[in-house]
């Protein structure tokens, strides 16, 4: 049962576009801006955090660049950037 529960934890924490990204430090990253590798043949259709309007909008991320302010989903991205340059 153990084992089950740490494979599972691992697996979630390895998804791409997770609320916790390795090495990401929400919701300070979210300011950044989105960005992504032209030269990649592959897009997704994914959610960047804009500090100006305070939402979360639609983007073409490649699958090889980009930074931690790229999500799956829209409420991935408000989940994890609410409140972002607050001060």
């Amino acid at each position: 049962m153990k084992v089950i529960l740490i494979t599972t934890i691992v697996i979630l924490q390895m998804m791409h576009g997770s609320e916790g990204r390795r090495g990401c430090n929400y919701p300070i990253d979210c300011l950044k801006a989105a960005e992504g590798d032209s030269d990649c043949d592959y897009e997704n259709e994914e959610f960047y955090y804009d500090q100006k309007s305070k939402r979360c909008n639609r983007f073409l991320m490649s699958m090889c660049g980009g930074n931690c302010n790229s999500f799956i989903s829209e409420s991935a991205c408000m989940s994890s950037c609410q409140g972002a340059g607050r001060r």
